[in-house]
C-alpha cells in the first residue's frame, strides 16, 4: 500500500516545516538547506526507487546528504550495493504493529489480550464518554501534558498544528471524557488510501486511571472499520535493532501489542554522504 509519507498532504505538510519538494519521477524527494553544512536530502518509503535519478539529482545540487527510508528489503538490498549505510537514526517508525480492520469485530476483541478487553468494560462503567471531534485545542492541551509527563516529544506543537490544517479533513480527531465533560484522552487519526494512522495520541493521568486510554483505541478501531478502513497502523513500536532512537517506547509498545495485530518492519533509513569524509560522522 502506497505509504502517507508520500501522498500529496504529507508532501504539503513538510513544505509548511520549510522542506522543498522535488518530484523525481513518482517519487518525493524533500531537501532542506543546514546551516554551514548545504543541502540535505530524505526520501521516505517510495513505491518504487529510480536511484540513478536520484543520485543525479543529489550531485547536480551539491547535497552533502541523502538519506532513503526503502519500503521493503528489495530496495535496502539496491541502496547497500550503491554504497549507502544504514542508519542508526531512522527516519520514520521502524517497527509497528498493523491491525487488519477487515475482520469482524468480534475478531478484533478475540485477539486482544484478555486484560485489554477488561478495561474496555472498566472504562465504560467508569462513564467515560467517546465522541469525535473538531475541536483541536482540546486535544492538544491533552497531548501536551502527556508528552510533557513521558518526556517524550514526537512533534512540536507548532508542527502538530500544521499537521491539523493540513490533514484535519482525512483524519478521525477522538475524544474520551469523563461525566463531567472533562477531555481525557484523544487520538489524532490520519487516513490514507483506507490506512489509519494512529499517529498522535495522548491522555491525562485522571485518564490513564480510568482507562480511558482503552476505550478510545477500541473505538477509533470501530470507527474507523466502520468508514471503510482496511489496515490500522499503530505507528511505532520498540524496535531491539534502533535501541537510542526507540528506548523510551518500551511502555506505549505494551499497550499497542495488547490490541493484537501483527508485528511488520522496514530495513530502517540509509544514507550516503558527499564528500565521503563524512560518512564517519552519525547521520
Amino acid at each position: 500500500m502506497p505509504d502517507i509519507r508520500q501522498s500529496p498532504k504529507w508532501a504539503d505538510y513538510l513544505k509548511s516545516l520549510g522542506w522543498k519538494l522535488q518530484k523525481i519521477k513518482s517519487v518525493n524527494c524533500f531537501y532542506r538547506k543546514l546551516p554551514l553544512l548545504g543541502l540535505m536530502a530524505k526520501i521516505q518509503r517510495p513505491e518504487k526507487l529510480p536511484l540513478r535519478k536520484i543520485e543525479d539529482f543529489t550531485r547536480r545540487n551539491r547535497t552533502f546528504l541523502v538519506k532513503i527510508e526503502p519500503k521493503d528489503q528489495k530496495q535496502a538490498r539496491i541502496l547497500l550495493k550503491n554504497g549507502f549505510k544504514l542508519s542508526r537514526f531512522p527516519l520514520s517508525v521502524p517497527k509497528t504493529i498493523i491491525i487488519n480492520l477487515k475482520k469482524s469485530e468480534e475478531q478484533l476483541l478475540a485477539e486482544m489480550h484478555p486484560k485489554t478487553r477488561y478495561n474496555i468494560k472498566v472504562a465504560q462503567r467508569n462513564g467515560i464518554k467517546v465522541e469525535i471531534s473538531k475541536d483541536f485545542e482540546a486535544f492538544r492541551k491533552v497531548w501536551l501534558e502527556s508528552q510533557k509527563r513521558k518526556k517524550i516529544s514526537f512533534a512540536t506543537t507548532s508542527q502538530m498544528e500544521k499537521f491539523w490544517k493540513i490533514f484535519k479533513e482525512d483524519s478521525f480527531l477522538i475524544l474520551a471524557k469523563d461525566k463531567k465533560d472533562q477531555v481525557l484522552t484523544g487520538i489524532l487519526m490520519p487516513i490514507h488510501d483506507k490506512v489509519a494512522y494512529y499517529l498522535y495520541a495522548g491522555s491525562t493521568k485522571e485518564g490513564n486511571k480510568l482507562f480511558a486510554p482503552t476505550l478510545v483505541t477500541w473505538q477509533a478501531l470501530r470507527l474507523a472499520k466502520q468508514k471503510g478502513v482496511k489496515v490500522l497502523d499503530f505507528e511505532g513500536i520498540y524496535d531491539e535493532r534502533f535501541r537510542s532512537a526507540t528506548k523510551n517506547w518500551q511502555g506505549f509498545s505494551r499497550f499497542k501489542k495488547s490490541f493484537g495485530g501483527e508485528e511488520t518492519s522496514c530495513p530502517g533509513a540509509f544514507y550516503k554522504t558527499h564528500p565521503s569524509i563524512l560518512k564517519f560522522f552519525p547521520f
